[in-house]
């Protein structure tokens, strides 16, 4: 843990960065033969911490390595009572369900089936204070997106003409076209709570003492601030069924 803040005696300190993932997985494996093959696998796992990766789940994916809003400032990793949050993180799906078949028809054509059901993401409320977001009542308050199941469809076929030959393919992703929600507006307000009219005094220079001075209300002080339209909102969906063609040629 890094010292606390000159001048504030009362700020705690910036801590570290935490990323914790612990899983137990179960699998099944069967090697080609008898024309079909198949991968079944369970997963179980938590993803704990205050640091979402180096493409900020936190942002929804912002790839600028340790350029993201993380430990901007000391309260970003603090909710309204002081503590510190570290909770489920936006990747963190526990459950997970995979499987992988191939199986190859007497005529030469290869049918391949990859299907997956996982557990919804944490939806947690964010409230912007001196131009940073923190977490007022901590990770996953807002509870979780839609499960997500997804099912995928190749099928191939190898036209040979002596040593060398052709192969033709079609792959449908998503092959049932599902929409599940994949992410919910958890932006709550349209203003920033360290402004004059919410909190008097709220500057640069004494931000962060006001933020630990002591436990407080967010959305008591927030309560004439404008909503964002979209909070608590489905503002993205999982991606429509897609059909990809191919051909191969193979010598």
């Amino acid at each position: 843990m890094a010292r606390p803040a000159e001048g504030c005696p009362q700020c705690p300190a910036q801590p570290e960065a935490i990323r914790t993932y612990k899983a137990v997985e179960l699998h099944y494996i069967r090697a080609f033969r008898q024309n079909w093959s198949a991968r079944l696998s369970y997963t179980y796992s938590q993803l704990r911490g205050n640091y979402s990766g180096l493409a900020s789940s936190d942002e929804f994916g912002r790839n600028d390595p340790n350029i993201e809003r993380y430990f901007d400032e000391l309260h970003n990793s603090f909710d309204q009572n002081g503590k510190l949050v570290t909770g489920p993180l936006n990747t963190d799906r526990p459950h997970a369900v995979k499987a992988q078949v191939l199986y190859r028809a007497p005529w030469g054509t290869n049918i391949g089936v990859n299907s997956s059901w996982m557990s919804g993401t944490p939806v947690s409320e964010e409230v912007t204070y001196r131009g940073v977001p923190f977490f007022p009542h901590g990770r996953g308050n807002l509870g979780r997106t839609d499960s997500l199941s997804n099912t995928d469809l190749l099928l191939s076929h190898a036209i040979p003409f002596g040593k060398y030959g052709f192969e033709a393919s079609i792959n449908v992703l998503n092959l049932f076209d599902q929409k599940a929600v994949t992410r919910i507006g958890n932006n709550h307000y349209r203003e920033d709570m360290c402004a004059a009219k919410y909190i008097p005094g709220c500057t640069a220079g004494v931000a962060e003492k006001v933020f630990f001075s002591a436990p407080f209300d967010t959305d008591k002080i927030m309560a004439s601030a404008p909503v964002q339209p979209n909070y608590k909102k489905a503002i993205s969906y999982q991606a429509a069924r897609g059909v990809r063609l191919g051909v191969k040629f193979t010598f």
